[in-house]
């Protein structure tokens, strides 16, 4: 794992990757030995997009 990377249902992320879980979807991610630094986002999506008023 590199630095600044974490680990994810058995998936390896380098530093500065991303990953987008379902509404709902809960995180197991294991930081790697250097330690890393995650942002999350949360309730943007949580209303269905809607076509603009014209």
């Amino acid at each position: 794992m590199t630095a600044g990377g974490f680990e994810e249902s058995g998936e390896t992320f380098s530093a500065e990757s991303w990953l987008r879980l379902p509404k709902g979807a809960k995180t197991t991610a294991k930081a790697g030995a250097d330690g890393v630094t995650f942002w999350i986002k949360r309730g943007h999506l949580s209303k269905p997009p809607q076509a603009p008023q014209t």
